[in-house]
């Protein structure tokens, strides 16, 4: 993580939903950071809170404004893959919307056939 997020720095310990977390954040940019809740017993990923710029209005009537936003993703259902634990269910969270992924099987290194990525013909 060192290597990867040189400026990361452990903000202390959290909540996430009743589950005592460890919490991190990344600056991205002059006036964003991004947090990392990792889970106290398991050390794994179960939040992480990405900051991003929206068009947001209030009303219909109302013209739209850049606003800094927080997306939420939450990660669970972590299930063993090739020795590789990965959340079978990520939750996405915005003013926006709300979205869950529910994830049936995930597989490495699977061979795909290049026709797969050609071009459709008109």
């Amino acid at each position: 993580m060192k290597e990867l997020y040189p400026q990361l720095k452990f903000k202390g310990n959290a909540s996430v939903e009743g589950r005592a977390a460890y919490l991190v954040e990344l600056p991205v940019a002059q006036d964003r950071v991004e947090q990392m809740y990792f889970d106290a017993k398991t050390g794994l990923l179960i939040r992480r809170v990405q900051q991003a710029i929206a068009m947001i209005r209030q009303s219909d009537d109302e013209i739209p404004e850049m606003k800094i936003v927080d997306i939420q993703n939450d990660y669970d259902d972590y299930r063993d893959v090739d020795g590789v634990k990965l959340p079978f269910m990520i939750t996405r969270r915005s003013p926006m919307f709300s979205t869950t992924v529910k994830v049936k099987e995930i597989k490495h290194n699977v061979v795909i056939d290049d026709s797969k990525f050609r071009k459709p013909s008109s």
